[in-house]
């Protein structure tokens, strides 16, 4: 049994601190998602609260990026964009999250502050 008893605290000391690591990181990134901020070269061109649906372009020249907000996540639904990379990406929904469309330099993210980039 003497054998077994380091082994066992070793165990239990390895999974009290992947708990305690884990409650860390989830207290520090646990924030409300309140708003969907859109970017065109690192300036805020436009933020939608992420509680009410809607369907919103995002037009620069002859750029378009069809973004959906729905039930609290948002998406890219339509981009003409060459390789579409930003529409096949998905939903998001969680602070901090962001889809970014490179050829058109439009970054879609949550945020939990309106206005303002989370620090």
């Amino acid at each position: 049994m003497k054998k077994y008893k380091k082994d066992i605290i070793i165990v239990l000391g390895l999974c009290i601190a992947a708990l305690v690591f884990y409650l860390f990181f989830y207290i520090l990134h646990n924030k409300d998602a309140k708003y969907v901020q859109v970017y065109r070269e690192d300036t805020l061109i436009k933020t939608y609260p992420l509680k009410e649906d809607g369907q919103y372009d995002i037009k620069m020249k002859n750029n378009l990026n069809r973004i959906v907000i729905q039930k609290g996540s948002v998406y890219i639904k339509e981009a003409n964009c060459p390789d579409k990379l930003c529409v096949k990406q998905g939903s998001i929904s969680k602070v901090d999250e962001s889809i970014i469309c490179l050829p058109h330099k439009i970054v879609v993210r949550i945020s939990s502050k309106e206005g303002v980039l989370n620090e």
